[in-house]
């Protein structure tokens, strides 16, 4: 007994992989719920017979839904920027106050901040000092 593979219109390739790239998971129920179908109702797509007006259509809401979640998680990428920049302020804060901490007077926070100075500005610094 050989089964049978289904064959898909070119129409139903392309749908099906857009709505994959919205939601991998639950792509079938988007598909649904973009068309206003019933649960089980979104092979109903898969069809040559349909209209190029139908298609249209479907193609509109299936690419404003590309748009939306493409914004989505544009505005998720910012908040989650804006939460490392506040961290890292909140890390530079213990940083500097864990290293004032170790310096005892004036002369020790100059030679501090002119050895970190030095660190980050001159190539070799550490070796033309202990020359």
């Amino acid at each position: 007994m050989s089964r049978r593979r289904r064959q898909y219109t070119d129409f139903w390739i392309y749908f099906e992989a857009a709505l994959r790239v919205i939601s991998k998971r639950s792509w079938r129920r988007l598909g649904e719920e973009l068309l206003g179908l019933e649960r089980g109702e979104l092979r109903l797509v898969d069809n040559a017979a349909l209209s190029d007006e139908v298609l249209r259509v479907i193609e509109d809401l299936v690419s404003q839904a590309m748009h939306d979640r493409a914004a989505e998680l544009r505005a998720q990428a910012d908040e989650i920027e804006r939460a490392a920049h506040v961290f890292e302020g909140k890390a530079a804060v213990r940083r500097f106050d864990v290293k004032t901490a170790e310096i005892k007077d004036c002369n020790d926070y100059a030679e501090a901040f002119a050895n970190q100075w030095c660190e980050e500005n001159v190539i070799g610094w550490k070796e033309k000092e202990a020359a």
